[in-house]
């Protein structure tokens, strides 16, 4: 598997990231990175606000924490958004990217 080019901002307790939800997906997966932003495809259907939704639930379960050290900053109905994680490191987050066997880099 190629490493995951991503662009991961340290923040006072945590990390931050860009996150491109692509709706539409036949299921929420990890589609890889492109151009610094994780690519995550989301089984919600374009032009609503649910792909933030299901962006933000499947991030906790992808890396297993409670909906509370997330916080998903939405831009109204765009498909980029940032992805703020409290208590973890960029090493970590890549880390678990690339063992994780759902992800399709």
């Amino acid at each position: 598997m190629k490493p995951f080019s991503l662009k991961i901002e340290k923040t006072g307790t945590g990390v931050q990231f860009t996150v491109k939800a692509v709706p539409g997906s036949s299921r929420t997966s990890i589609a890889g990175a492109l151009e610094g932003a994780l690519r995550v495809k989301i089984a919600a259907p374009r032009k609503t606000e649910k792909p933030t939704g299901c962006c933000w639930s499947f991030s906790a379960g992808f890396w297993g924490f409670e909906k509370i050290r997330l916080q998903l900053l939405p831009v109204r109905l765009s498909p980029v958004k940032i992805l703020r994680i409290d208590r973890i490191t960029p090493e970590q987050i890549l880390q678990t990217l690339k063992e994780d066997k759902r992800t399709n880099e």
